[in-house]
């Protein structure tokens, strides 16, 4: 099992790493995957750093909602994490966003033990397959795809890496929140 996970954490880190050494000159990023995602229904699954259920939340006031696949057995996990944690301390109110983790650990502790260095919440470990939100996690890890508050899909994470779609995103306007609930 643990020759497994070294494999993985290898694959990962090396896909990572060949992707940085390999960007090519600004290519235009794709906004909008053109998929919508009901994204009320996850609003009573979200968990905090301690695994308690999070029921004033406010996604419904947020412009964006940035849904990070990630795992604590991911090197490249590992070094995307304090990058989009940093941005998000930094700029959370000024761009009107939130972040919720998609855990790709094997279990609930692992989990809230990866969550320790983050500063945002997640979707419920149990109800993580549930949530349909696996749809939208692209080929690897750490990904990025970011919704609207509508749950339209703005930048897909199934064709973009973790900070490809960081940096997109960066450049979005700010877009309020309020949206009604169907």
């Amino acid at each position: 099992m643990n020759k497994i996970m070294i494999v993985l954490a290898l694959i990962c880190g090396v896909m990572f790493l060949s992707n940085l050494s390999n960007k090519k000159e600004a290519s235009p990023v794709k906004v909008g995957g053109g998929d919508k995602y009901p994204i009320s229904k996850i609003y009573s699954s979200i968990v905090d750093k301690t695994g308690a259920s999070v029921a004033k939340h406010g996604l419904e006031n947020r412009g964006y909602i940035l849904v990070y696949y990630s795992a604590s057995w991911c090197p490249p996990c590992r070094q995307f994490t304090p990058i989009l944690n940093k941005y998000y301390l930094e700029n959370r109110k000024k761009q009107n966003f939130d972040v919720l983790l998609v855990c790709a650990d094997r279990s609930e502790q692992a989990m809230l033990s990866y969550m320790k260095k983050m500063s945002f919440n997640a979707i419920d470990f149990d109800k993580i397959r549930s949530s349909g939100l696996g749809q939208y996690s692209g080929r690897g890890i750490p990904n990025l795809t970011v919704f609207d508050n509508s749950g339209n899909v703005v930048l897909d994470g199934r064709k973009m890496h973790a900070m490809e779609a960081l940096e997109a995103f960066k450049k979005l306007p700010k877009k309020s929140g309020k949206v009604s609930l169907r």
